[in-house]
């Protein structure tokens, strides 16, 4: 047989359809191979920072709860947590004593309103959720008054400036606050909110938003972060009587939730007038 009339195994459609199949396949792996590690990147790196230390029992400071979070609420999850914020700050409405005072602003009376009051509650809270709770911002670029050693050497200076931005905010928070007579169980039943809203894997709890609605759920240490970090604003905010542990802190929540979202006892409706 002559090479002019022998078939080329390259060219048999069922060959080719195979290499395609193949390619097509490698491609895809490869694809769910470096998205994984894309997505996963940011989680990895803050459990090697901090996962040892939590793990051997000390506790994380209020910064290092704050970086930890930034993971979840920054980068992974930041409109799914919004939103379970969102949810908690509506849970408060059912409380009498905080839905009369907000009636009594007579700031829900419109939808203008709501919406502003809404977008100012969003974007205080994001402010010290956000920015750093120290008072203090790193920047990592070569500082201009650097030696011309360490500019031609090429290390990285840190450096540390002010941002306030946070402690405003919060200071801001506290000022409006003390304009109403807010008792501090609603104050602790709020703040338990915020942070056992999006975050109840600590008791076990699988409906919470993240297991629920996220790509991912929350680490022990993630959702510890949230506990120590809502913490320490409780305590800026001055609220009395603050649980030490999440779990105390949830048990206070499940015994007083019944007690302080009960409605109102309404009177009773007027009997009907006699025709006589």
């Amino acid at each position: 047989m002559s090479s002019s009339s022998k078939i080329s195994l390259v060219n048999l459609p069922g060959t080719a359809s195979k290499q395609w199949s193949i390619a097509i396949g490698v491609t895809f792996f490869v694809y769910l191979s470096v998205v994984r590690a894309i997505r996963w990147r940011r989680y990895n790196s803050i459990h090697r920072k901090y996962e040892h230390k939590f793990l051997q029992g000390e506790r994380l400071s209020p910064e290092e709860a704050q970086e930890i979070m930034h993971t979840s609420a920054m980068y992974d999850m930041p409109l799914l947590m919004n939103y379970a914020l969102s949810f908690a700050l509506f849970k408060t409405y059912a409380i009498p004593s905080i839905s009369q005072i907000l009636s009594d602003t007579k700031e829900l009376k419109s939808v203008e309103g709501m919406s502003k009051r809404y977008a100012d509650t969003e974007l205080l809270i994001s402010t010290w959720v956000f920015c750093p709770i120290s008072g203090r911002s790193q920047e990592s670029p070569l500082a201009q008054s650097s030696s011309p050693e360490t500019k031609r050497k090429g290390e990285e200076v840190t450096v540390q400036v002010d941002d306030p931005r946070a402690m405003i905010a919060l200071a801001r928070v506290n000022w409006l606050h003390s304009k109403y007579p807010i008792t501090n169980d609603d104050y602790l039943y709020t703040l338990g909110l915020f942070i056992f809203e999006p975050v109840y894997v600590l008791f076990s709890n699988p409906q919470d938003w993240t297991n629920t609605y996220g790509w991912r759920g929350l680490s022990l240490m993630e959702s510890h972060a949230f506990f120590i970090f809502w913490v320490e604003i409780g305590r800026r905010m001055g609220i009395k009587d603050i649980p030490e542990s999440p779990e105390s802190f949830r048990q206070w929540i499940m015994v007083h939730n019944p007690q302080i979202s009960l409605p109102p006892q309404a009177p009773p409706p007027p009997l009907p007038k006699s025709q006589n």
